[in-house]
């Protein structure tokens, strides 16, 4: 089971790839990276978009959720 996360932004001014990794975008990589999941980022120029993969298991921490969801 692997939750699958899209963040996009729309509608803002032009963007491009920046030369080098800012502390949102460092962040979101080792955090993913910390649950063994994967962070991808695209810059088009309309917009960017985050694309996150992780392994549920790794965010329940190890635990089958109940019936409530309730872990």
């Amino acid at each position: 089971d692997l939750l699958h996360f899209v963040w996009e932004e729309r509608g803002g001014p032009s963007v491009s790839e920046p030369d080098a990794l800012g502390f949102g975008s460092r962040l979101m990589q080792a955090t993913a990276g910390s649950l063994n999941g994967t962070a991808r980022c695209s810059y088009d120029p309309d917009g960017v978009r985050w694309i996150l993969e992780l392994p549920l298991a790794r965010i329940r921490g190890g635990q089958s959720a109940g019936p409530s969801g309730a872990a």
